[in-house]
């Protein structure tokens, strides 16, 4: 092989070696960022007959800081929310009926009531990530649906939180069994 075959192979080479090593670091690097990356998520789980919370749940891999969360029942009084980290997996519980401020409304009793009354949530604020980005929180829950499901026993359907695709999993399954038991049983 001649001196000029010989450099442009080995350039190639180089090129090549280059790209690979170019496509192996943003690829790091993309799981480093999502690695410090928090994700807020608010949701309702109700356990029925008559008790609910209002959850602020870090989903993300990365602490969550400087919260600036206003919550209220559309209708209701304007809450705040302001913790100063949320670590990944940890959260933030409220009773319902003292999220919703049924004080101020002495006539509303029960949670069935407080649900007529305030038909869903809106939830909004910012958080930060350990370097200093600053994420949106925006979520509208409709309290009524999620009330409805849980009184005809269907918890998991109304649970809208970061576990969501694993519930509705768990509840495809069921409903398969009880499908296949039915079938069987005729």
């Amino acid at each position: 092989m001649d001196p000029q075959t010989s450099l442009l192979t080995a350039t190639i080479g180089l090129v090549a070696a280059t790209g690979v090593l170019a496509w192996f670091t943003w690829g790091l690097w993309q799981e480093s960022k999502a690695s410090r990356q928090p994700r807020l998520v608010a949701y309702i789980d109700f356990f029925p007959p008559d008790h609910g919370e209002i959850r602020f749940v870090n989903a993300g891999a990365g602490s969550a800081l400087n919260l600036d969360i206003t919550f209220a029942a559309e209708g209701g009084e304007l809450r705040r929310l302001n913790p100063p980290v949320v670590l990944p997996g940890d959260g933030l519980n409220y009773h319902l009926l003292s999220a919703l401020d049924t004080e101020s409304k002495p006539d509303v009793k029960g949670l069935g009531k407080t649900i007529e009354t305030f038909p869903a949530m809106v939830v909004e604020g910012t958080y930060q990530d350990v370097r200093g980005h600053i994420y949106d929180l925006e979520q509208r829950l409709d309290l009524g649906e999620l009330w409805n499901e849980a009184k005809r026993g269907r918890r998991l359907a109304a649970f809208r939180g970061p576990l969501l695709p694993f519930y509705t999993l768990v509840e495809s399954l069921r409903n398969e069994v009880r499908q296949l038991a039915n079938h069987l049983r005729s």
